[in-house]
């Protein structure tokens, strides 16, 4: 039984400003887009709650182009619609957390 424990694998925390995390959260939001379900509402809300000053100039900039090239009709029904709205407004008050003085 001992020797099943050392083989568990350790679970450690992701460093938020991680490449490959925010390159997962950009997949998410790509995915939960137009989608009619939960998923809107619990990306943006987990990205929100979690990623406050901590998303780098890339991926603000690939979240709100992507959000941007899709119709607001074509992004769900009305509640996902303003889900998109409300998160696209909190990527614009978002400051970068690399450094990067780009506008963004």
């Amino acid at each position: 039984m001992a020797e099943l424990n050392r083989r568990k694998p350790k679970i450690t925390m992701i460093d938020p400003t991680d490449e490959d995390l925010q390159a997962i959260l950009m997949c998410a939001v790509r995915y939960a887009i137009g989608r009619a379900t939960y998923m809107p509402g619990l990306v943006t809300d987990w990205i929100m709650g979690n990623m406050a000053g901590k998303l780098s100039y890339n991926t603000l900039s690939v979240m709100k182009r992507d959000i941007d090239m899709v119709p607001v009709e074509r992004r769900g029904m009305d509640c996902d619609q303003r889900t998109w709205a409300r998160f696209r407004e909190w990527l614009d008050r978002q400051e970068v957390f690399d450094g990067q003085t780009e506008s963004v």
